[in-house]
């Protein structure tokens, strides 16, 4: 990296760390509770885990796993949450920002005496990695006595700080398609989950890192050994709570085709697909007795003897999720807000891949930009991980043989989108120094519109003021 190539990264880096960091609060304060994908059951996991109660129980063989917590958060919960909404629906009561404004300020302390079971679904198997800042932030809010809604506002804000902390630092270290990647991981979708309490925000984060320390691994440079360190840490944090992007912890192995590599260099690319993987492995083998899967007709094994079986089925299983629902995966992808209900603009959805190329055209940094068989490795890998997500639905949530697997969303693939943007960038044709300029110039125009009709559509539809 030239000086020059280094200044452009710094302050590409601080400015969307001010942008995002600014956004993903105003996010977390603006979006009334519970309205993000799933963040019902990641409040009561984080609160578990803040307690260091790192495994969930049931309360008799075949029950739902849970935890005792104070039934003080139950309460918090049924007050912007209509209880008898059947999962996954929620039903939001409605408050606006002066009603939030006064439960802060009157709500009691939490009372940690008073407690009962409370059923955290599938999420009560989830890794407490990717909840430490939420978890973390809970128990400091516990410690001075807040109460719960005090609570969650916290985990969320530290969860914002943390998950933009981690995509701007992945944006410095990738060492191609910096504007392309900081566009991706800025995305309003991106941005929603960041000012949230749902793991997905540092899961997003710790594949950015991971993606980038990853890249430069395997292209060499004199601080390959920090490059691994921050791989070996970020890539049991990517696959904790969703293990389908394990095809990640290979982009470093075509290091070890390397023939200026020592003996310690090939042990560490090893090292880190190695420890990833087995940590994960570990960690849901130690959970196996609490998974309860609901739907009715489903069973794991017999549907991965199915898949085993009929791998050309499962091919077309693959084929079929992506053609049926191509519009929401989209949707979801670059912004869905509330319980994936709420679109933005129709504008927002044509304009978002326009920038994300004028930003892909304006990376001038061509060294270490996946080409040739690099390119079709990496390519394989992004297959591979969208096959597993589809595999994974499909076997924990559709009837055994099922045509397709239904909840696949395209939140799920923002973390691939770093790795999507190193292989392209090796396709783009060098521009000018102006008109690169221009090209990134757009881009960020264009992202900075997307972001605003975001937090005007939050306000507008939940009416908060």
């Amino acid at each position: 990296m030239t000086s020059g190539d280094d200044r452009h990264a710094t302050f590409l880096a601080w400015t969307g760390w001010a942008f995002g960091l600014v956004v993903a609060l105003s996010l977390a304060i603006l979006t009334p509770p519970f309205q993000v994908p799933d963040e019902v059951p990641h409040f009561l996991r984080a609160y578990e885990i803040s307690e260091l109660r790192l495994w969930s129980v049931t309360q008799h063989p075949g029950s739902r796993a849970g935890a005792e917590l104070p039934v003080a958060l139950r309460a918090f919960i049924d007050q912007f949450v209509n209880p008898a909404a059947p999962p996954p629906l929620l039903l939001l009561i409605p408050h606006r920002m002066t009603d939030v404004a006064a439960l802060l300020a009157h709500a009691p302390p939490l009372d940690p005496a008073n407690r009962a079971f409370i059923e955290i679904p599938t999420q009560a198997f989830y890794s407490p990695l990717p909840y430490v800042p939420q978890a973390l932030a809970m128990a400091i809010g516990r410690a001075a006595g807040g109460s719960a809604i005090l609570l969650f506002y916290l985990a969320r804000l530290a969860n914002a700080i943390v998950a933009v902390s981690l995509v701007v630092g992945a944006v410095r270290l990738m060492p191609v398609a910096r504007g392309a990647c900081l566009f991706a991981l800025l995305l309003p979708m991106a941005l929603f989950l960041y000012g949230s309490v749902s793991p997905d925000a540092v899961t997003i984060g710790a594949a950015s890192m991971f993606t980038a320390a990853a890249l430069r691994c395997r292209t060499g440079g004199p601080r390959w050994r920090r490059d691994c360190l921050i791989a070996l840490a970020a890539g049991p944090v990517m696959c904790a709570v969703k293990p389908f992007y394990a095809p990640l912890l290979a982009i470093n192995l075509p290091a070890l085709l390397r023939r200026d590599r020592g003996w310690a260099a090939a042990a560490a690319q090893l090292l880190i697909p190695a420890v990833g993987v087995g940590l994960t492995v570990a960690w849901l083998a130690s959970t196996a007795s609490i998974v309860h899967l609901e739907p009715p007709g489903e069973d794991v094994g017999r549907q991965l003897d199915y898949m085993i079986a009929h791998p050309f089925a499962f091919g077309f299983v693959v084929l079929r999720t992506f053609e049926y629902y191509p519009a929401f995966h989209y949707h979801s992808l670059v912004g869905m807000l509330g319980p994936l209900t709420i679109p933005l603009p129709a504008w927002v959805y044509w304009l978002a891949p326009a920038g994300w190329l004028c930003c892909l055209f304006a990376d001038q940094e061509r060294t270490g930009a996946s080409a040739g068989w690099l390119a079709a490795w990496d390519g394989l890998l992004l297959v591979g991980c969208c096959a597993m997500i589809v595999a994974a639905l499909y076997v924990t949530y559709a009837p055994v043989g099922h045509f397709m697997a239904d909840g696949v969303q395209g939140r799920y693939f923002l973390p691939l989108l770093p790795l999507l943007a190193a292989v392209l960038s090796g396709l783009m044709p060098a521009l000018s120094s102006r008109a690169a300029i221009w090209a990134g110039a757009s881009g960020f125009a264009i992202l900075a519109a997307c972001v605003a009709v975001t937090l005007t559509t939050v306000v507008d539809t939940y009416g908060l003021f």
